[in-house]
Protein backbone atom coordinates (compact mmCIF):
# COMPACT_ATOMS: atom_id res chain seq x y z
CA UNK A 1 0.00 0.00 0.00
CA UNK A 2 2.66 2.33 0.91
CA UNK A 3 4.61 1.44 -2.41
CA UNK A 4 1.44 2.07 -4.48
CA UNK A 5 0.90 5.78 -2.58
CA UNK A 6 4.20 6.21 -2.89
CA UNK A 7 4.22 5.72 -6.52
CA UNK A 8 1.09 7.78 -7.47
CA UNK A 9 2.80 10.93 -5.96
CA UNK A 10 6.49 10.23 -7.68
CA UNK A 11 4.91 8.95 -10.63
CA UNK A 12 5.88 12.25 -12.79
CA UNK A 13 9.15 11.96 -11.74
CA UNK A 14 9.48 9.25 -14.11
CA UNK A 15 9.75 10.96 -16.89
CA UNK A 16 11.97 13.89 -15.80
CA UNK A 17 15.09 12.60 -17.59
CA UNK A 18 13.14 11.71 -20.96
CA UNK A 19 14.71 11.94 -23.95
CA UNK A 20 11.53 13.49 -25.72
CA UNK A 21 11.10 16.83 -22.74
CA UNK A 22 8.57 18.09 -25.53
CA UNK A 23 6.25 15.19 -25.31
CA UNK A 24 6.31 15.46 -21.26
CA UNK A 25 2.98 17.11 -21.30
CA UNK A 26 1.47 14.57 -22.85
CA UNK A 27 2.13 12.16 -20.38
CA UNK A 28 -0.11 11.24 -17.41
CA UNK A 29 0.66 13.07 -14.36
CA UNK A 30 -0.01 12.58 -10.34
CA UNK A 31 -3.23 14.45 -10.54
CA UNK A 32 -4.75 12.12 -13.73
CA UNK A 33 -3.73 8.61 -11.66
CA UNK A 34 -5.74 10.47 -8.63
CA UNK A 35 -8.60 11.72 -10.48
CA UNK A 36 -9.12 7.82 -11.59
CA UNK A 37 -9.08 6.69 -8.24
CA UNK A 38 -11.41 9.21 -7.30
CA UNK A 39 -14.03 8.25 -10.16
CA UNK A 40 -13.41 4.72 -9.54
CA UNK A 41 -14.74 5.49 -5.88
CA UNK A 42 -17.69 7.97 -7.06
CA UNK A 43 -18.77 5.36 -9.27
CA UNK A 44 -18.22 1.86 -7.60
CA UNK A 45 -21.21 1.11 -6.36
CA UNK A 46 -22.71 1.79 -9.80
CA UNK A 47 -19.97 -0.47 -11.84
CA UNK A 48 -20.39 -3.32 -9.01
CA UNK A 49 -16.90 -2.86 -8.04
CA UNK A 50 -15.65 -5.14 -4.88
CA UNK A 51 -15.76 -3.34 -1.34
CA UNK A 52 -12.46 -4.96 -0.68
CA UNK A 53 -10.83 -3.52 -3.58
CA UNK A 54 -12.89 0.15 -2.86
CA UNK A 55 -11.51 -0.09 0.85
CA UNK A 56 -7.96 -1.14 0.07
CA UNK A 57 -8.10 1.87 -2.30
CA UNK A 58 -9.19 3.95 0.30
CA UNK A 59 -6.67 2.94 2.73
CA UNK A 60 -4.50 3.98 -0.20
CA UNK A 61 -5.25 7.69 -0.38
CA UNK A 62 -5.28 7.95 3.40
CA UNK A 63 -1.51 6.77 2.94
CA UNK A 64 -0.77 9.74 0.65
CA UNK A 65 -1.91 11.81 3.32
CA UNK A 66 -0.34 10.00 6.11
CA UNK A 67 3.05 9.38 5.07
CA UNK A 68 4.00 13.15 5.05
CA UNK A 69 2.09 14.33 8.59
CA UNK A 70 5.03 15.28 9.63
CA UNK A 71 6.10 17.90 7.57
CA UNK A 72 2.77 20.26 7.67
CA UNK A 73 3.20 22.18 4.43
CA UNK A 74 3.56 19.39 2.42
CA UNK A 75 1.17 17.69 4.37
CA UNK A 76 -1.50 20.58 3.83
CA UNK A 77 -0.21 20.65 -0.13
CA UNK A 78 -1.70 17.19 -0.52
CA UNK A 79 -5.20 17.92 1.08
CA UNK A 80 -5.72 20.82 -0.73
CA UNK A 81 -4.33 18.69 -4.10
CA UNK A 82 -7.29 15.90 -3.00
CA UNK A 83 -9.61 18.59 -2.37
CA UNK A 84 -9.16 20.28 -5.53
CA UNK A 85 -9.76 16.90 -7.30
CA UNK A 86 -13.24 16.61 -5.70
CA UNK A 87 -12.24 14.06 -3.42
CA UNK A 88 -13.95 16.02 -0.37
CA UNK A 89 -17.60 16.24 -1.77
CA UNK A 90 -17.02 12.61 -3.12
CA UNK A 91 -16.30 11.19 0.54
CA UNK A 92 -19.01 12.55 1.93
CA UNK A 93 -21.60 11.63 -0.44
CA UNK A 94 -19.82 8.29 -0.03
CA UNK A 95 -20.90 8.16 3.85
CA UNK A 96 -24.20 9.25 3.41
CA UNK A 97 -24.72 7.48 0.59
CA UNK A 98 -23.92 3.88 2.58
CA UNK A 99 -27.30 1.94 2.95
CA UNK A 100 -26.06 -1.09 4.92
CA UNK A 101 -24.12 0.51 7.91
CA UNK A 102 -20.67 -1.27 6.98
CA UNK A 103 -18.71 -0.54 9.85
CA UNK A 104 -15.55 -1.42 8.02
CA UNK A 105 -16.21 0.37 5.05
CA UNK A 106 -17.72 3.40 6.60
CA UNK A 107 -15.02 3.70 9.31
CA UNK A 108 -12.49 4.00 6.73
CA UNK A 109 -14.15 6.82 5.07
CA UNK A 110 -14.57 8.49 8.47
CA UNK A 111 -10.50 7.52 9.04
CA UNK A 112 -9.42 9.28 5.14
CA UNK A 113 -12.25 12.64 5.71
CA UNK A 114 -9.91 12.66 8.81
CA UNK A 115 -6.59 12.46 7.19
CA UNK A 116 -8.10 15.15 4.83
CA UNK A 117 -9.11 17.51 7.63
CA UNK A 118 -5.64 16.80 9.71
CA UNK A 119 -4.49 19.98 11.11
CA UNK A 120 -8.11 21.64 10.82
CA UNK A 121 -7.34 22.60 6.43
CA UNK A 122 -9.10 25.43 6.38
CA UNK A 123 -9.31 25.10 2.44
CA UNK A 124 -11.12 21.92 3.01
CA UNK A 125 -13.58 22.92 5.57
CA UNK A 126 -14.45 25.71 3.28
CA UNK A 127 -15.39 23.36 0.79
CA UNK A 128 -17.28 21.27 3.48
CA UNK A 129 -19.12 23.95 4.71
CA UNK A 130 -19.94 25.17 1.06
CA UNK A 131 -21.22 21.42 0.10
CA UNK A 132 -23.19 21.59 2.39
CA UNK A 133 -25.36 24.95 2.37
CA UNK A 134 -25.09 24.07 -1.45
CA UNK A 135 -26.71 20.49 -1.53
CA UNK A 136 -30.09 19.89 -0.40
CA UNK A 137 -29.32 16.11 0.01
CA UNK A 138 -26.62 16.55 2.86
CA UNK A 139 -29.35 16.63 5.31
CA UNK A 140 -27.97 12.80 4.55
CA UNK A 141 -24.79 13.27 5.62
CA UNK A 142 -26.24 14.85 9.40
CA UNK A 143 -28.78 11.88 9.68
CA UNK A 144 -26.62 9.02 9.10
CA UNK A 145 -24.03 10.70 11.98
CA UNK A 146 -27.58 10.95 13.81
CA UNK A 147 -28.37 7.40 13.46
CA UNK A 148 -24.38 6.10 14.05
CA UNK A 149 -24.53 8.10 17.91
CA UNK A 150 -28.05 7.16 18.46
CA UNK A 151 -27.03 3.64 17.67
CA UNK A 152 -24.15 3.96 19.94
CA UNK A 153 -26.07 5.61 23.00
CA UNK A 154 -28.80 2.40 22.35
CA UNK A 155 -26.16 -0.49 22.66
CA UNK A 156 -24.33 1.05 25.67
CA UNK A 157 -25.95 -1.31 28.51
CA UNK A 158 -25.53 -4.46 27.06
CA UNK A 159 -24.42 -6.97 28.25
CA UNK A 160 -24.97 -9.80 26.11
CA UNK A 161 -21.94 -11.27 24.65
CA UNK A 162 -23.11 -10.80 20.52
CA UNK A 163 -24.12 -7.21 21.17
CA UNK A 164 -20.98 -6.11 23.78
CA UNK A 165 -19.10 -7.53 20.34
CA UNK A 166 -21.84 -4.93 18.31
CA UNK A 167 -21.08 -2.30 20.95
CA UNK A 168 -17.34 -3.01 20.44
CA UNK A 169 -17.25 -2.14 16.71
CA UNK A 170 -19.95 1.18 16.85
CA UNK A 171 -17.64 2.44 18.97
CA UNK A 172 -14.81 2.23 16.88
CA UNK A 173 -16.59 3.65 14.32
CA UNK A 174 -18.42 6.43 17.21
CA UNK A 175 -15.21 7.14 17.64
CA UNK A 176 -13.75 8.14 14.15
CA UNK A 177 -16.93 9.83 13.49
CA UNK A 178 -16.60 12.22 16.45
CA UNK A 179 -13.15 12.90 15.42
CA UNK A 180 -14.28 14.01 11.85
CA UNK A 181 -16.30 16.34 14.20
CA UNK A 182 -13.69 17.86 15.87
CA UNK A 183 -11.96 18.56 12.79
CA UNK A 184 -14.80 20.51 10.90
CA UNK A 185 -14.47 23.02 13.56
CA UNK A 186 -10.51 22.88 14.35
CA UNK A 187 -9.61 26.41 14.25
CA UNK A 188 -12.85 27.46 15.62
CA UNK A 189 -14.42 27.43 12.72
CA UNK A 190 -17.68 28.89 13.16
CA UNK A 191 -19.38 28.39 10.12
CA UNK A 192 -19.49 24.45 11.11
CA UNK A 193 -19.70 24.89 14.13
CA UNK A 194 -22.66 26.22 14.14
CA UNK A 195 -23.97 24.33 11.57
CA UNK A 196 -23.71 20.87 13.69
CA UNK A 197 -25.76 22.38 15.28
CA UNK A 198 -28.58 23.20 13.58
CA UNK A 199 -28.74 22.78 9.49
CA UNK A 200 -29.97 26.08 7.76
CA UNK A 201 -30.27 24.61 4.51
CA UNK A 202 -31.96 21.15 5.30
CA UNK A 203 -35.52 20.49 5.83
CA UNK A 204 -34.82 18.32 9.00
CA UNK A 205 -31.77 18.85 11.17
CA UNK A 206 -29.90 16.89 13.62
CA UNK A 207 -28.18 19.18 16.70
CA UNK A 208 -24.72 16.53 16.92
CA UNK A 209 -23.69 19.09 19.52
CA UNK A 210 -26.60 18.24 21.60
CA UNK A 211 -26.34 14.28 21.01
CA UNK A 212 -23.25 14.02 21.82
CA UNK A 213 -23.77 15.42 25.30
CA UNK A 214 -26.31 12.66 25.25
CA UNK A 215 -23.57 10.39 24.33
CA UNK A 216 -21.48 11.11 26.78
CA UNK A 217 -23.67 11.58 29.87
CA UNK A 218 -24.47 7.87 28.40
CA UNK A 219 -20.82 6.49 29.37
CA UNK A 220 -20.94 4.52 32.70
CA UNK A 221 -16.71 5.50 32.84
CA UNK A 222 -14.01 2.66 33.03
CA UNK A 223 -11.01 1.53 31.32
CA UNK A 224 -12.08 0.10 28.18
CA UNK A 225 -14.50 3.57 26.96
CA UNK A 226 -11.78 6.04 28.42
CA UNK A 227 -10.89 7.48 24.82
CA UNK A 228 -14.13 7.61 23.76
CA UNK A 229 -14.93 9.69 26.66
CA UNK A 230 -12.32 11.61 25.93
CA UNK A 231 -13.34 12.23 22.38
CA UNK A 232 -16.71 13.20 23.43
CA UNK A 233 -14.73 15.83 25.53
CA UNK A 234 -12.44 16.57 22.35
CA UNK A 235 -15.48 17.15 20.02
CA UNK A 236 -17.69 19.76 22.44
CA UNK A 237 -14.65 21.76 23.14
CA UNK A 238 -13.58 21.83 19.55
CA UNK A 239 -17.55 22.86 18.69
CA UNK A 240 -18.12 25.69 21.10
CA UNK A 241 -14.83 26.99 21.58
CA UNK A 242 -14.50 30.54 20.14
CA UNK A 243 -11.35 32.62 19.32
CA UNK A 244 -9.96 35.10 21.69
CA UNK A 245 -8.21 36.79 18.76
Amino acid sequence: MNVLSDSVMNFSNAFVESEERELREFFINTEDLLLKFLNFLEFWIQKKASKKSVIFLIKALSRIIKNVQDDEEEMAERQQMLDRLNATRIFIVLIWDEKNDDNEYLFHLFKFMGWLLLGGNPVVQKTIYEFFISNSASEKFFRKANDLILKEIATMNSSSRRTMNISKEISQLGMKLLRLLQLFCEGHNLDLQNYLRYQTHSKNNYDLILLTTKLLSSYKINDTNFESVMQCFDTLTEAIQVSLS
